[in-house]
């Protein structure tokens, strides 16, 4: 008996130690949330710990002083969190924060130990006098050979003042500098705290937009006035072409070798199904398996890596041609490598990657679990059943507390 329960007890153990981790969550995570200040205003808001059996909860920032922290359990489990703000009859123009930090107390009254912590935030912005624009961002996007795109601005008032009439000034620049395309966005007006996206069509056609990298600069106008800073950013016109980088430099004599491609193409899109064939110099075609090619945009190309293997027997030490031949939406480029075959030992290869070492831990925990948990069962069970069957002859007790499948 001393036995079956230390083979339990080993059992119960290695799942809790396999499975504990200490962490503590805070729910309705509201970082990004901006409130808009209203002198003397109040303002309520609530929100949820969790993942541990004893949270300890505080405020950090500049607003705490106008804050009132409700906790019904302090250093308590789970629950809600009201936070009451009172805001003053005045702040200072621009960002005012205030956090929640939720940290897993130790469980000794009045002592908060560094086992896990994390905070949510609120925004609170006060206004500026008048108008007050800023100008966040510029809205453009790859584009292919050819095709249509929206080029503008974005823009959010921070003033107290409704701004009448704002539009931007767009200016297009190739990589030689010169100007190939101005634009006017279209007008509108922005309200307090509100952010507009103000744009306007650039045809790639009309303005012969060839392939390769633009400049795009862009300006605000509000109500006859021009804003004092203009923003600039990248983008790129593409088209369907693939282009071989680089590719496997060194392979060893009479081994097993991983052989790679790095292609890359400006297509501002995906293309599916990409692979290669490659003629070795030892009369070997290799095959890579398919991938997609996926443009990353924001002016960067699409770039993937083709893998496969090769075998060098027959081959002595020196410098060879490999034909590599990509397959692509129903095209093919060609392009001659060169691959050195050289002395050595080629290193050992890596199988396939498959589920990550954490995935393969779970697996192995759960499978000695099982192992332990069938173990178990046949030598205790199949004990205590031959033991009934020696005393068959007197009723069977049972304990009140003994599971049972539930009587029809």
């Amino acid at each position: 008996m001393r036995f079956k329960k230390l083979f339990l007890l080993l059992i119960f153990s290695f799942i809790i130690g396999s499975s504990l981790v200490l962490s503590v969550g805070i729910g309705q995570f509201f970082a990004q949330k901006i409130i808009p200040f209203e002198p003397n205003g109040e303002t309520e808001l609530k929100l949820t710990v969790y993942d541990s059996s004893s949270i300890h909860v505080s405020l950090e920032g500049d607003l705490t002083p106008y804050a009132t922290l409700i906790d019904g359990n302090p250093n308590g489990g789970p629950r809600t969190i009201t936070i009451k703000l009172k805001f003053p009859d005045y702040l200072e123009p621009g960002d005012h924060t205030l956090y929640m930090v939720a940290t897993e107390a130790t469980g000794v009254e009045g002592n908060v130990g560094g086992l896990a912590s994390v905070r949510a935030g609120i925004r609170v912005f006060a206004l500026y006098p008048a108008k007050h624009p800023l100008l966040q961002d510029i809205v453009a996007k790859d584009i292919n050979l050819n095709e249509k795109t929206e080029v503008g601005v974005l823009v959010t008032n921070y003033g107290e003042d409704l701004i009448d009439k704002a539009y931007g000034k767009i200016k297009i620049y190739n990589e030689e500098n010169t100007l190939v395309a101005a634009l006017v966005t279209d007008s509108t007006s922005i309200n307090s705290y509100e952010s507009v996206s103000m744009t306007a069509t650039l045809d790639g056609a009309v303005y012969n937009l060839t392939p390769g990298m633009y400049r795009v600069n862009a300006s605000l106008i509000y109500d006859g006035v021009e804003y004092p800073i203009s923003l600039e950013k990248t983008f790129r016109v593409g088209q369907m072409n693939i282009s071989v980088i680089d590719s496997t430099k060194d392979a060893f004599v009479n081994s097993t070798n991983e052989y790679k491609i790095v292609i890359e193409s400006d297509w501002a899109g995906t293309i599916n199904n990409v692979y290669a064939k490659i003629s070795m110099p030892n009369g070997k075609i290799l095959k890579t398996p398919n991938v997609d090619l996926i443009s990353p945009g924001n002016g960067r190309k699409g770039a993937a890596e083709l893998e496969t293997y090769w075998e060098t027997e027959g081959l002595g030490v020196g410098t060879y041609d490999a034909d590599v031949t990509i397959y692509y939406n129903g095209q093919t480029i060609t392009k001659t490598v060169k691959v050195n075959v050289i002395e050595g030992v080629a290193p050992a290869i890596e199988k396939p990657k498959g589920m990550n070492s954490a995935v393969l831990i779970s697996i192995i925990v759960s499978v000695v679990i099982i192992l332990f948990t069938g173990l178990y069962f046949l030598v205790f069970r199949r004990g205590g059943q031959q033991g009934n069957q020696r005393y068959s002859g007197e009723p069977r007790k049972t304990d009140d507390n003994e599971i049972r499948p539930p009587s029809m």
